[in-house]
């Protein structure tokens, strides 16, 4: 398994993680809301701004939230684990820093002629041992007819030496800026997920710009079973690194894809793989390098 660190850049990939949504495609309902969801209702004064709906972009379900009025004001209609630094009821626990939050949304206003109103997705990453905020990804949603995916890259504090416990949701519908309502309007949510891996770096070179391609020799070395490749990009880039025995055989291939400018360290898992010495072939662009390590186990 290789796991993926930036330095200079969060590149969303493949996570290996279990995601930390529960019910995130909102499929299990039980008195009026969605499990491991807090929702806007307020059944008790009869405001039921959010509801079940077959309206779905996978499954038999989805959630759907209305700006209604009530007592002649505005509802603002959402779905949330809580808030940024909130205490929270029952927060979606998280072992990894993430590289973005994306899902599966329809947003229609009340009054298409008015600019009122907005569709806000705020997503903050937290470490509540340490008291602190990891990462948030914030977004407004502009009007979409039919089910349309969107991502929104998390945005990490600095110092970024610390990993997320909990991940804290919060989708609705609000004021714009001026804080006027669009009364009517509607949303619809489905698909939610957390996706890639962005591993806490101490004293991180943010905004560094690599002046040249260079990959260091792997530490540990030897290693068992995992071991880090570390290397620089000065442009967006085709890389591949790939592992060869000493016979020239292909062993494994650690990366294959295009990445953006700048610094990274690759955790390679070697499990599976005998004892012995290998060769390792780093590719992007013109440039090529070849080093050799040893697995000992």
């Amino acid at each position: 398994m290789r796991k993926y660190l930036i330095i200079i850049v969060l590149i969303p990939l493949l996570s290996f993680a279990q995601n930390g949504i529960l019910n995130a495609g909102f499929e299990d309902w039980a008195n009026g809301k969605p499990d491991h969801w807090l929702t806007s209702n307020v059944p008790a004064l009869s405001i039921i701004d959010v509801t079940q709906t077959t309206d779905s972009n996978s499954g038999a379900y989805a959630v759907k939230g209305e700006t209604i009025l009530f007592l002649n004001a505005p509802s603002e209609p959402g779905v949330f684990t809580g808030k940024d630094n909130s205490v929270i009821e029952n927060p979606f626990l998280v072992s990894q820093n993430y590289a973005k939050f994306s899902g599966y949304y329809k947003y229609t206003l009340g009054n298409p002629d008015s600019a009122a109103g907005r569709f806000e997705v705020r997503v903050a990453l937290n470490n509540n041992t340490a008291g602190r905020r990891v990462a948030i990804a914030e977004i407004d949603l502009p009007v979409a007819e039919s089910y349309t995916f969107f991502e929104v890259p998390f945005v990490y504090d600095e110092p970024a030496d610390i990993t997320a416990e909990v991940v804290h949701i919060s989708v609705a519908i609000g004021g714009n800026p001026d804080g006027d309502h669009n009364v009517g309007s509607v949303f619809y949510l489905d698909d939610l997920s957390l996706d890639g891996t962005v591993s806490a770096v101490e004293n991180p070179e943010i905004g560094a710009i690599p002046e040249k391609y260079n990959i260091t020799q792997n530490y540990p070395n030897p290693f068992n079973p995992n071991t880090n490749f570390e290397f620089s990009l000065p442009k967006t880039s085709q890389v591949s690194l790939k592992v060869f025995s000493l016979t020239g055989q292909l062993v494994a291939t650690v990366i294959e894809e295009n990445l953006n400018t700048g610094k990274y360290i690759i955790n390679w898992d070697s499990n599976g793989i005998a004892s012995g010495a290998y060769i390792y072939r780093f590719t992007a662009g013109d440039f090529v390098q070849t080093k050799r390590m040893v697995l000992i186990k």
